[in-house]
């Protein structure tokens, strides 16, 4: 052990060596923790993170080849069910999440055949607001290209409703008393 000073504090440290040993060991514990868990601890992921250095230097790490599948090099993760890819962009999640709202706003359409607002506004609240609003979080200006499929998905969530066929996507959420999605960012108003 060794000691670090920062300012007044005193803090203990390990002395690890290098960063990849201290990467490896922290990932050999947590095998070992899914292991005691009766988890199912996932080899993709664990070669991915290491799989840069895979590449770089032509060996996996201190394991032999027998043991591991050569390493699994993906340009997107998906992990707490948000995909990123190796540049941190969320480009690609706004872009599945616009297709799963799209998808659920057909299934709603096909399902009912009168298009009254009363059925309509509960069954878009339930199953396709969440969704556009899980998107709020990453909500910023350098993914507006991306972010503008969400609004046209929201356009025609309030377009599928009987006798505001004909208004402009303002004039429905008026009528609706809805806001579009960038004023619910900005007002943080989830409803």
């Amino acid at each position: 052990m060794g000691t670090a000073s920062l300012q007044d504090d005193t803090k203990l440290e390990r002395v690890e060596g290098t960063p990849d040993a201290a990467i490896q060991r922290d990932l050999d514990r947590l095998e070992h923790w899914t292991e005691r868990n009766h988890m199912k601890f996932n080899k993709r992921k664990y070669q991915y993170i290491l799989g840069a250095k895979w590449l770089e230097s032509g060996t996996w790490g201190s394991h032999s080849e027998s043991e591991w599948d050569p390493p699994y090099i993906s340009l997107t993760e998906r992990d707490l069910e948000v995909l990123v890819n190796t540049r941190l962009s969320m480009s690609q999640q706004c872009a599945h999440v616009a297709k799963k709202t799209s998808s659920r706003l057909g299934c709603i359409s096909k399902s009912t055949d009168n298009m009254l607002r009363k059925e309509i506004l509960p069954l878009c609240s339930a199953l396709v607001r969440p969704n556009l609003q899980s998107w709020l979080q990453f909500w910023t200006p350098q993914y507006r290209t991306v972010t503008d499929l969400l609004e046209q998905v929201h356009a025609r969530d309030t377009d599928m409703i009987k006798g505001l066929e004909c208004l402009s996507y303002e004039q429905r959420l008026r009528k609706l008393g809805l806001f579009n999605l960038e004023k619910r960012k900005l007002r943080r108003i989830l409803s």
